[in-house]
């Protein structure tokens, strides 16, 4: 079963990794001038033998060549490169927007419902034999370029997701079962006694994991909390 969501990432992937290509061949060839120029600065100054001359022409002979395939490489794809990175190219905005509606119709699956054209099958029967059909377990999936961008965005989707899978050898994070978030209620004028605050906003919470959850998403708006346990709402605010 061909999964679109999974495609266009792949696809995606791979543009990115060819215009990081083309960016590491411009080096390389930049490289490989700068050690042909000494070997050419050293000859000027330098009497050689026959042996230690033909070895000089071989390293030279050598970058030349792989300076020869950098330009012929980077000549193939900088298409691909100038399409991807030039600012007024859509084609980053395309692929995501494409992404994005991928999602949303893998999200929708579990939704479909098929309506039998005749009687000889029931609906019901029907149905329950499509829920057997592969489907995406995965309800979002997110590219990372390296260890540091993948710490820190599997620290952010932990905080919305229950599942987080990190797939390295495609460097993709795969997210399911999306947290409920906490639903925000409207500032009771009475509180506990023990809130010797200023209360900004009330959240309804349901154990303690969701407790530090709102807190570790909110502590850069507020300084003080209290978490009401037995009504299961958590009081955000700042010092008087």
């Amino acid at each position: 079963m061909i999964n679109g969501e999974e495609k266009l990432l792949s696809i995606t992937k791979e543009l990115l990794e060819i215009s990081k290509k083309y960016e590491t061949n411009c080096e390389n060839i930049i490289k490989t001038s700068g050690e042909r120029q000494d070997i050419l600065h050293s000859i000027e100054g330098t009497r050689y033998s026959a042996s230690e001359g033909y070895e000089v022409y071989r390293t030279l002979r050598d970058i030349g060549e792989r300076r020869r395939m950098l330009k012929y490489e980077n000549k193939s794809i900088e298409p691909i490169y100038k399409a991807m990175t030039h600012p007024e190219s859509k084609i980053s905005e395309l692929l995501s927007g494409l992404i994005a509606k991928c999602e949303k119709a893998n999200s929708n699956l579990d939704k479909l419902k098929y309506s039998p054209r005749s009687n000889r099958v029931g609906q019901n029967t029907v149905n329950e034999n499509m829920k057997c059909l592969e489907k995406p377990t995965h309800e979002k999936i997110i590219l990372y370029k390296n260890d540091r961008e993948r710490i820190k965005l599997t620290s952010n989707l932990k905080q919305s997701y229950n599942k987080i899978v990190v797939d390295e050898a495609n460097k993709k994070i795969l997210c399911s079962e999306l947290k409920s978030k906490p639903k925000r209620i409207s500032v009771d004028k009475i509180y506990p006694l023990q809130i010797d605050f200023e209360v900004k906003k009330v959240y309804e919470c349901t154990d303690d994991k969701q407790s530090k959850n709102i807190i570790n998403t909110t502590k850069h708006k507020y300084t003080e909390y209290y978490y009401d346990k037995p009504n299961n709402k958590i009081y955000c605010g700042i010092k008087k």
